[in-house]
């Protein structure tokens, strides 16, 4: 790779939407990205040919970012290679070339000389998920809709209450003392519940955060109600 003091070389790399090369001085030499294993759950059943499958599971997928890294001293490149470390801790990745991100954290990192006085390549490890961008689904009654990953996403279900309800119940779980004109969320990927900022966890009989499973997904609502759905596609 051939590395002019000052110039981006590689393509446009974001962390947590920041420009690495902006803001790191981080210039994306290379990227790989392996595919997750899925590991399955199955017995044979004994004196058949035939088995009993009870279910799958799948590794988190790895990606691997080549920078090159460097200042106008050693000491500056060590700086940003630094900052840089500290950001990649728990990130998302998005690459100009690529619609999708990816969601994870540090697992590695190490570095090695370029040639170039005061530059450096600094290899970062991450394990995580490759998502698409987020999907919103409106609903004001029971309906359906589509998640196009094939691995369960987290979701975030709002609901919009135009009067005050004692109770309603959303795709299995109920909701008790709601207000109209004030916001109750139920958020599958923070793991809380709240309405206007408030924990609402005890108003509820929730014993599983919803998820958006791959295909098509039924909500059923116990009264007709504005109901807003977020997701973001994961992939295995």
């Amino acid at each position: 790779m051939e590395k002019t003091a000052g110039g981006r070389v590689g393509e446009i790399c974001r962390i947590d939407g920041k420009d690495a090369f902006a803001t790191f001085g981080a210039d994306l030499a290379e990227c790989t990205l392996s595919l997750g294993k899925a590991s399955e759950a199955h017995q044979r059943i004994s004196g058949s040919a035939d088995f009993i499958h009870y279910g799958a599971d799948s590794d988190l997928r790895q990606m691997k970012l080549r920078f090159v890294v460097g200042g106008e001293s050693d000491d500056e490149a060590e700086r940003r290679m630094s900052n840089l470390m500290k950001a990649c801790r728990r990130c998302e990745v998005a690459r100009e070339s690529s619609k999708m991100a990816f969601d994870g954290f540090l697992t590695d990192c190490s570095r090695e000389e370029t040639g170039i006085e005061h530059y450096f390549y600094l290899e970062i490890t991450l394990a995580g998920t490759l998502r698409g961008a987020e999907q919103v689904v409106y609903l004001s009654d029971s309906g359906s809709y589509e998640n196009g990953g094939n691995v369960a996403s987290g979701c975030v279900v709002s609901i919009l209450p135009t009067e005050d309800l004692a109770e309603l119940t959303v795709a299995g779980i109920t909701l008790r003392n709601l207000k109209a004109g004030e916001r109750f969320v139920i958020d599958g990927v923070k793991k809380e519940i709240t309405c206007e900022g408030k924990n609402r966890f005890l108003d509820t009989d929730l014993t599983a955060f919803p998820a958006a499973l791959p295909g098509e997904n039924r909500v059923e609502l116990s009264t007709p109600v504005p109901v807003e759905i977020a997701f973001r596609p994961t992939y295995l």
